[in-house]
């Protein structure tokens, strides 16, 4: 699987942003993982240090980081500003933990790129497909259980409202 071509083609992207998403959803996945599923990952996916790359370029130095990616979401931006992207990434693990704070991250990563962020339902089960092509079965569980967006928990958009909404009963 060609997972560039799947994210662009789903996501009515160019592939530079496409490898940005791919970047952003994989962040924090290496940090997470154990050193020894941390160099398999690298070593089965050698793309995905030109996918970082790209993220970078495209979202700025911190492209998956959940603070930066709040700030960067429209729906959120407001409310970003008004408690900072470091409250904002707070409120998400507090609603949702670690899956809100991946899931708004991607949403953000979409949202600066200019992609609706309703899209990001989709983002989950092609990177997932794509690991479970790449990678052993070792390594793919603490993949999975170092991102549990890819298995479509809750879905991204969704998160992200949720986490708004309840927010929003609070004022």
């Amino acid at each position: 699987m060609d997972l560039i071509a799947q994210l662009s083609s789903q996501l009515g992207i160019p592939a530079d942003a496409a490898k940005a998403v791919a970047g952003a959803a994989f962040s924090g996945a290496e940090e997470a993982l154990p050193d020894e599923q941390s160099a398999a990952l690298q070593t089965k996916i050698p793309e995905l240090t030109d996918w970082k790359s790209a993220a970078a370029s495209l979202l700025g130095g911190g492209a998956g980081a959940p603070a930066a990616a709040a700030q960067a979401s429209p729906a959120a931006s407001g409310l970003g500003g008004l408690l900072g992207s470091s409250a904002m990434s707070s409120l998400a693990g507090a609603l949702g933990g670690e899956s809100a704070q991946q899931q708004l991250a991607v949403v953000g990563a979409l949202s600066k790129l200019g992609i609706d962020p309703s899209k990001a339902a989709l983002i989950g089960p092609l990177v997932l497909e794509f690991a479970k092509e790449r990678l052993d079965e070792a390594t793919l569980k603490q993949l999975i259980s170092a991102l549990p967006m890819l298995t479509g928990e809750g879905g991204a958009a969704g998160a992200a409202a949720g986490a708004l909404g309840k927010l929003g009963s609070f004022f």
